[in-house]
């Protein structure tokens, strides 16, 4: 099994700087611990919310929907048209039909004032997730037919 390459933040990679081993393992470390708490996040604030309150938005689903669906066929449509390689275009694809980011709710909390705000970004990450189940066979199911 080929050996994994090292993570490296943007300025080691153009000052070739490595840093020692323990300060590297560090920050992996805890650059591995922002989904889980983020999802750790979206889970407490649904817990705390009205979930029929936080899914029913229309806002949500549309979003959602609109993030799964339109997003991805816009994507499909200028790789397309810019003649990119068949991998490439379902590779791009693919990424742009994922489910909003974990960390969502996460910058809602930073930088938002209101409580609303971090349910709303919960709420679209599980919501997001949660149709990407029916959307990602979509695609890939389209990606046969072109």
């Amino acid at each position: 099994m080929p050996k994994e390459l090292p993570k490296k933040n943007i300025f080691c990679i153009f000052s070739n700087i490595r840093p020692p081993e323990a300060v590297d393992s560090i920050i992996e470390g805890l650059a591995a611990t922002g989904t889980p708490f983020g999802m750790m996040l979206c889970g407490m604030s649904l817990a705390a919310s009205s979930l029929r309150e936080a899914f029913t938005r229309p806002s949500v689903i549309v979003l959602s929907l609109v993030h799964l669906l339109v997003c991805p066929a816009a994507v499909l449509a200028v790789c397309t048209l810019c003649g990119f390689e068949p991998l490439i275009t379902k590779l791009a694809v693919i990424y742009a039909a994922m489910p909003f980011g974990a960390l969502l709710p996460t910058f809602a909390a930073k930088y938002c004032v209101d409580e609303h705000s971090v349910v709303y970004g919960s709420a679209l990450v599980s919501l997001s997730t949660v149709l990407c189940i029916a959307t990602l066979p979509l695609w890939i199911y389209i990606f046969t037919l072109i």
